[in-house]
């Protein structure tokens, strides 16, 4: 199909560094206005099966200025060519290719080809429901809360409850690139750093999600 043609072109003539020599077939940029753009970063590692659901489930976001920085982690099946055939169709896509490193750290090197000033991050395999990303930018633009989580519950964790209970699931959080840059990112490689080594950030759950 028109996914496979374009993923074998692209494949052959891809430069990760360079987006500029992926083909524009279709999905322009959305206009920003005042609309605040959301990183998104996703590691692949040998996931051609689940990856492509998982970016269709972004694609399909009723909130659309989004770039998504999809890191290639070294993969050894077709994940490299799913992702390019997608980045293809969508010019909000970028891909990074890099080594078979911790996850952590691959996260950590496509936030850094990012300048937007919020960041979420995704699984392959995970999907989100279509309004999730917008209901959580809405929350953001109305709360000065550093970390966002989707899901019922408190409104806010002390940080000393971040420190002790279980960390919140990243895949639901939307995280301001101040804060993201203020802690450090991931350190030596560990996702769930990134909660436990907040600073006196404020986290808040969005309990209408």
């Amino acid at each position: 199909g028109e996914y496979r043609e374009a993923a074998i072109t692209a494949a052959q003539n891809w430069r990760s560094d360079n987006p500029n020599n992926r083909p524009r077939l279709s999905r322009p940029l959305a206009p920003t206005g005042e609309l605040p753009r959301v990183g998104i970063v996703i590691n692949c590692q040998d996931d051609a099966v689940r990856i492509r659901a998982t970016i269709t489930s972004l694609q399909d976001q009723k909130y659309s200025n989004w770039e998504l920085i999809a890191v290639d982690a070294g993969s050894l099946d077709d994940s490299a060519a799913v992702l390019a055939g997608m980045a293809a169709f969508d010019q909000r896509i970028t891909v990074v290719r890099a080594g078979r490193e911790s996850l952590g750290n691959c996260l950590n090197l496509g936030a850094s080809h990012t300048q937007a000033g919020l960041l979420a991050f995704l699984t392959p395999g995970r999907t989100w429901p279509p309004d999730q990303l917008g209901r959580l930018v809405a929350h953001a633009s109305s709360s000065s809360a550093d970390i966002l989580q989707a899901g019922p519950g408190p409104a806010a964790r002390s940080r000393a409850e971040l420190l002790t209970g279980r960390a919140p699931d990243l895949v639901t959080c939307l995280v301001r690139r101040t804060a993201f840059d203020d802690i450090g990112g991931f350190e030596c490689g560990s996702v769930e750093s990134l909660i436990r080594r907040i600073k006196g950030h404020r986290f808040h759950r969005e309990s209408r999600l």
